[in-house]
């Protein structure tokens, strides 16, 4: 797989805001399929955030998730991993009072859904990321921050309103989301027989 460089975030918005907010985010043309695009924005209530480069807009999102949305259903694969927050990156210095407030952490679960002939790849990649979402090694060397240890590590402290919930690679293609009703709608988008569809793995 190529270096992850340009992973675009996305955030849960109101259904009825997502789409323009997702537009002007990307100045004006994703070049997605009007039908994805709109139910990422409706069903799965989504907004592209706004990345601050020219390497997210005008199309490029499109241009980068082509193979995933022309690949037929047998060539895409649908699974998740389980991570425990112990072995993600602290970012603040307040881990004991996090403990206090949720002392029962249990695992948090990434979906991702990518071609097949990548998935142990995609897998590796999701685990250093969620490791370290700020590294710089020759797999991976993010051009902006995109805040998956950080939504990864808080998911249980009540405090904590978790603002990204989905994310893009655009290097290689492929989409991860920690959100369950977003993970079924690629299922249900990607897969309308549900041959993507592991039990065990979207109730």
């Amino acid at each position: 797989m190529k270096r992850s460089t340009l992973i675009q975030r996305c955030y849960y918005n109101d259904p009825n805001l997502a789409l323009q907010a997702s537009l002007v985010a990307t100045g004006g043309d994703t070049k997605l399929p009007k039908h994805f695009l709109e139910g990422f924005s409706r069903t799965a209530r989504q907004s592209f955030d706004y990345m601050g480069r020219a390497e997210f807009e005008f199309g490029a999102l499109g241009l980068a998730l082509r193979p995933l949305i022309e690949a037929h259903h047998h060539e895409l694969i649908f699974r998740q991993i389980h991570i425990h927050p112990s072995s993600i990156r602290s970012t603040v210095h307040h881990d004991d009072e996090l403990r206090a407030r949720a002392p029962h952490v249990t695992t948090q679960d990434v979906y991702y859904l990518c071609l097949k002939d990548q998935a142990i790849q995609v897998k590796e990649r999701l685990l250093l990321l969620a490791r370290n979402d700020r590294t710089k090694n020759s797999d991976v060397s993010l051009q902006e921050p995109i805040h998956l240890s950080k939504t990864l590590k808080y998911v249980h402290d009540p405090k904590h309103v978790r603002t990204y919930e989905t994310w893009i690679e655009m290097d290689n293609g492929y989409i991860f989301t920690t959100s369950l009703p977003v993970s079924r709608f690629l299922v249900a988008y990607f897969d309308p027989t549900n041959d993507l569809l592991d039990p065990r793995v979207v109730p």
